[in-house]
């Protein structure tokens, strides 16, 4: 089941993240822009129902592009390596831990490692409350050097991971 979910996300993953992917509206801001979900056309892409609107959750999901003056591997290391991803975010993030260990390669490129983090967030508002996240990171080189990694949240998922 864990190996689905996250096979799944990483196809999404790869879709959404061509840069000529239709799936995405650009907005114009001030400082430059940013893109937003086209919602009928991912809904059509990816099929789904729509029931998580009629209970009241609400679908948001943007994206940008940045420059971040570190190599590309040490990226992929802090993000794998949960001790140095909190230390990330420090103002946000204020706990993570790795709870389970699917999958966890030998070699140096972290292609194939799934493993289950708890993350505990917390914003600099009295206004959002923290939060715990519990989640499958999964990942995967898939091409020519490129490196995905994805989270898949469990939360609303049942059964012991």
């Amino acid at each position: 089941m864990i190996t689905e979910l996250v096979q799944k996300a990483l196809h999404e993953f790869v879709i959404l993240s061509n840069v000529n992917s239709p799936l995405w509206l650009s907005v114009a801001v001030l400082d430059g822009s940013f893109e937003i979900l086209n919602k009928m056309k991912y809904a059509k892409k990816f099929g789904g129902d729509n029931s998580a609107s009629i209970i009241g959750f609400k679908t948001e999901a943007t994206r940008a592009n940045a420059i971040v003056m570190m190599d590309a591997k040490n990226i992929v290391d802090y993000l794998m390596d949960t001790e140095c991803c909190a230390s990330l975010c420090p103002g946000i993030l204020y706990s993570a831990k790795t709870t389970k260990v699917y999958k966890w390669p030998t070699n140096a490129d972290y292609n194939g490692a799934m493993h289950v983090m708890t993350t505990e967030t917390m914003f600099p508002s009295s206004l959002v409350p923290s939060r715990k996240c519990t989640f499958v990171r999964y990942c995967r080189v898939i091409q020519n050097g490129k490196v995905a990694i994805v989270d898949v949240s469990l939360d609303d998922v049942h059964g012991t991971f």
